[in-house]
């Protein structure tokens, strides 16, 4: 995406805002309303791709991570980071080093220094329980379901708060 683009893409969508400006944006037929619910989407997707560009061809120029743009305000630049298991088995060792840290916390004979081993096996009973119904990984509904047998919906109270319109644009065939 060029300048130009960008530029286009912008005096476009402030073409289409001041179309939309209060309550005439929802008057019409139902078709009428869609297209201006599509085209706001599409802007949005355009808007947060120009926003990524311009994101880093800004981080980019930048000398410092904290500039002042007279007009705009302090800029800042921060890096983004991210992070993956070091190896295949890296995420199991950790689940493993956890319940032993939690076993050697509750578990350990004040008097002797040993490991209780029925208390050890209760601890990582509740571990897993804990770990199989909470897990990030897990959808909490089917896991709290299947490891506990509990519902969740015992515990909340759904109320209607309005839609979810979702929008699939068909191929226009020329």
């Amino acid at each position: 995406m060029t300048e130009n683009d960008i530029d286009h893409l912008l005096a476009g969508i402030a073409s289409r805002a001041r179309d939309l400006a209060g309550d005439d944006a929802t008057e019409g037929t139902t078709a009428q309303v869609a297209h201006r619910l599509s085209s706001i989407r599409e802007a949005i997707t355009a808007l947060r791709e120009a926003d990524d560009l311009l994101s880093d061809d800004l981080a980019a120029r930048m000398e410092e991570d904290e500039i002042a743009i007279t007009g705009v305000g302090s800029i800042r630049r921060k890096a983004r980071t991210s992070s993956t298991w070091i190896d295949d088995s890296a995420r199991e060792r950790m689940m493993e080093d956890a319940i032993r840290a939690i076993i050697q916390e509750t578990c350990v004979d004040p008097a002797t220094g040993e490991i209780h081993g029925p208390l050890a096996q209760v601890a990582r009973t509740v571990w897993r329980l804990t770990h199989d119904s909470f897990s990030v990984t897990a959808d909490p509904k089917v896991a709290f379901r299947r490891a506990l047998g509990l519902s969740p919906d015992d515990y909340r109270a759904k109320r209607m708060t309005g839609y979810t319109i979702s929008i699939e644009h068909e191929e226009i065939q020329p």
